[in-house]
């Protein structure tokens, strides 16, 4: 018998809100498998910039023990002993296979959210009078992975938190068939028993000993049955409104458009370490490059900016610097922020000092470039070259947006073409380069 004809199913909730989660399985490794059916079956793991730590792994990987973050040079010897295949983020491939999947998803409900690159929240809400909920699941899960070739599970309930829950059962097979929907109060109950509360989402280990030694609640639903008053007294909104969305009702609404970030930080730590002031400008304007063409993606505008360098922490006298600038007004050009870049990186640099990691942040993020003038102060007016410049960053980004990359800015330097990153493992740009695209004979 299917859940949306069970007896116990609560009147309200197959006439109500009905959200769905759909999360890739092993997201970058199924992108990795996508064009190497060689690999099924085999340990599969991807490895963070500068191949350093492990943050994707095949089922198989985690049966050999190997945990999430481990750095790879530890688990070498592992590698070797089980013929682990190892490879390097290669983000473009898994960015352009998330909108594959996200493209698929698109046609099953009128309202998605885009959670994360292999998460999607979506809004089922209205279609159980005319689907059987759990059938249109498993359809989902069939349809993208007939489609794209990305294994998925669905997970469904009332709200986006019991979602979440719902597709962890189905995850980890506790509710068999890769789509689980909670639908009613058994369901329901079996379910956060099962869970963990260190498992429910927006809680994670930070706040389980917590839980735990307040509330004495060692699964979800125990959580979800404790006492309002203490657990309003003790912790925070968004502690009470996971709370509230575990017993069905909801408090975080669905955002099918993203919400403008307060912030943006672009970082990464230097394949070499850098000890030259020169070769460092000239890395770290690669930076403001890439994330300038990220904010104008947004349509957004920065009025502060900052940097940071530092050393590694393993060096036996570590360093770490940072300086700010107030912009004097938002922009989105490049040439600005280049040119605040050289100012504050001739301020923190020290010589000598073989830096091992840098980055900018944006602040004071907007979605327009209005702001408050001073008749005093000549850098808090818009200035004559404004317009010049929005027009030519314009078309910068259409010529690189064609996928040549062919234009630099001169403070990139001999970096400008060059990879910052050591990437030793990296799998070709299948979807993204015509001379990358698998041949068959």
């Amino acid at each position: 018998m299917s859940l949306s004809n069970s007896p116990d199913i609560a009147p309200e909730a197959s006439r109500g809100k009905i959200i769905a989660l759909a999360d890739c399985n092993n997201f970058f490794v199924s992108c990795e498998r996508l064009f190497r059916p060689d690999l099924k079956n085999r340990p599969v793991v991807v490895l963070s910039n500068n191949d350093g730590c492990v943050i994707s792994r095949s089922n198989e990987a985690k049966a050999l023990g190997i945990k999430m973050g481990v750095p790879f040079f530890q688990i070498a010897d592992l590698a070797r002993r089980y013929r682990i295949a190892a490879f390097s983020s290669n983000f473009p491939l898994y960015l352009d296979i998330s909108r594959r999947v996200t493209s698929t998803l698109e046609e099953f409900c009128p309202r998605l959210e885009n959670y994360s690159v292999d998460e999607s929240f979506l809004d089922l809400s209205g279609l159980d009078r005319l689907y059987d909920i759990p059938e249109y699941c498993l359809k989902i899960r069939e349809t993208v992975t007939r489609n794209t070739g990305i294994p998925i599970c669905v997970g469904a309930a009332a709200t986006k938190t019991l979602a979440k829950a719902a597709n962890h059962a189905a995850k980890k097979n506790f509710i068999p068939g890769g789509a689980a929907v909670i639908l009613d109060e058994v369901t329901r109950r079996r379910v956060l028993k099962w869970t963990p509360v260190g498992d429910i989402w927006g809680v994670g280990s930070r706040l389980e000993p917590k839980i735990r030694e307040i509330l004495h609640a060692g699964d979800a639903w125990e959580f979800a049955e404790c006492d309002e008053y203490r657990l309003r007294h003790n912790f925070n909104k968004t502690v009470y409104g996971t709370w509230k969305e575990l017993n069905g009702e909801s408090f975080f609404e669905l955002e099918d458009q993203p919400r403008p970030k307060k912030q943006m930080m672009w970082s990464r730590t230097f394949g070499n370490r850098i000890a030259d002031f020169g070769l460092l400008r000239e890395t770290m304007a690669g930076f403001a490059v890439s994330i300038m063409q990220k904010l104008r993606e947004e349509r957004q505008y920065a009025g502060t900016m900052g940097i940071f360098i530092s050393s590694s922490p393993f060096d036996p006298r570590p360093c770490s610097d940072s300086a700010t600038l107030d912009l004097g007004h938002p922009v989105n050009d490049t040439v600005t922020v280049l040119n605040g870049l050289n100012f504050l990186l001739e301020k923190i640099f020290r010589p000598g000092v073989p830096y091992a990691r840098g980055g900018i942040i944006l602040c004071d993020l907007s979605l327009t470039p209005e702001f408050q003038t001073d008749l005093f102060d000549p850098v808090k007016q818009p200035g004559p070259d404004d317009e010049k410049r929005k027009k030519l960053m314009a078309t910068i980004d259409l010529i690189n947006s064609r996928g040549r990359n062919t234009i630099f800015f001169a403070a990139q330097g001999r970096a400008g073409t060059a990879k910052v990153s050591r990437q030793t493992r990296l799998s070709p740009a299948y979807t993204t380069s015509w001379k990358d695209v698998p041949k068959v004979r």
